[in-house]
């Protein structure tokens, strides 16, 4: 997690980006496409992978964030970063969609300007095979920093039964890993 003064300069990045400031959106690129990429991985299936590139789909949220930042506020990091991993996930719902909707053709995400990470590729493969209830397990621990009691929350489920479904969760993706 970045320190608070990381947070301030990250805010002030935001407003400069929003005004047409390339260099404070690169910064912004800089410090946060490491945190989007995994987990735009983790909310997609393989056949989606297959069809979509991951970068594309880091690009559109980020640029997103960038335009809808002014209509928010945000009182930490863990709060902004739980925004950028919701808008992963609305993002990749949509992608799903229009997918669907086009009988399974990926979408045109046009301007991709990295190519996929080959360091994520075991992560990848083993994410890809655990299910989807145990992907968003993982996305909530350890990508939007939730801990047992918010876990719980969203699952509505007792914070004991959260942390042993986050465990195997873990343990799941350890033992695909190892694979």
């Amino acid at each position: 997690m970045t320190s608070p003064v990381d947070f301030s300069k990250t805010l002030q990045d935001l407003e400069a980006a929003r005004a047409g400031d390339a260099s404070a959106a690169e910064e912004l690129w800089d410090r946060y496409w490491e945190k989007l990429v995994p987990a735009v991985h983790i909310r997609m299936d393989p056949e989606m992978r297959d069809r979509v590139q991951t970068v594309d789909v880091v690009q559109s949220v980020f640029l997103e964030a960038v335009r809808e930042a002014e209509q928010r506020s945000f009182a930490s990091e863990a709060q902004f970063r739980a925004w950028l991993n919701a808008l992963v996930g609305e993002k990749v719902r949509r992608h799903k969609k229009m997918a669907e909707e086009k009988g399974g053709e990926a979408p045109d995400l046009s301007g991709t300007i990295l190519e996929e990470f080959s360091q994520l590729d075991s992560m990848e493969v083993a994410l890809g095979r655990l299910s989807p209830e145990e992907r968003e397990l993982i996305v909530m621990r350890y990508f939007e920093d939730l801990d047992d009691s918010e876990i719980a929350d969203k699952l509505g489920a007792p914070q004991e039964e959260a942390a042993r479904r986050v465990q195997r969760a873990v343990a799941s993706l350890a033992r695909e890993m190892d694979a």
